[in-house]
């Protein structure tokens, strides 16, 4: 007869014959065998997951990197300085503007701007430009009544607070009206 412990038995020892031991060995054997038939079949299946995962990650990549082409968003995609591309167009001209006739210049200089969201984005961040160099003081905006938006120009343009007449005149040849009725947008 046999003391069976190290099976958690050991607390309330149980004696086993010749064949209750060999039966129990046999189960324990057949119990680890199948045991180590699970790992490797799990070690193959995390491998053909593993390789299954890389496949999709570089179908992902491939997919983003189509999308980000499509876009024009890629890391090394042009940054444009509105802030400056305006207050030089502004100082080219010589006359007061409106965002959008500046936003149609950057336009038609630049063919890669082309598309219907990349002239938004023209548009919003010429806006805020313009906005920004307003609050600093490099440039000064006026309402005209009967036009609608704003119209930016450069502070020397200006004369006790007032347009000066040589940069008003000009409204009166491109919009086909007069323009009297001025009104500062402080």
């Amino acid at each position: 007869m046999y003391l069976v412990t190290g099976l958690g038995l050991n607390r309330w020892p149980l004696f086993f014959n010749t064949a209750s031991a060999l039966f129990l060995h046999f189960i324990i054997c057949k119990f680890m065998a199948d045991l180590d038939q699970i790992i490797t079949e799990l070690i193959k299946e995390k491998e053909i997951l593993e390789k299954y995962i890389n496949e999709k990650t570089k179908e992902l990549q491939q997919v983003n990197s189509a999308i980000s082409s499509l876009q024009g968003t890629t890391q090394n995609a042009r940054r444009y300085n509105w802030s400056k591309i305006a207050l030089e167009f502004i100082k080219k001209k010589g006359i007061f503007l409106q965002t959008t006739e500046i936003a149609n210049q950057v336009l038609n200089d630049n063919q890669e701007l082309q598309g219907e969201k990349r002239k938004r984005n023209v548009l919003v961040g010429l806006s805020i430009a313009v906005n920004r160099l307003c609050l600093k003081g490099s440039l000064r905006k006026i309402i005209i009544q009967g036009i609608k938006g704003h119209f930016y120009g450069l502070p020397k343009w200006f004369e006790n607070n007032h347009p000066r007449k040589e940069y008003i005149a000009n409204f009166m040849v491109r919009y086909g009206k007069a323009t009297a009725p001025l009104k500062l947008k402080i």
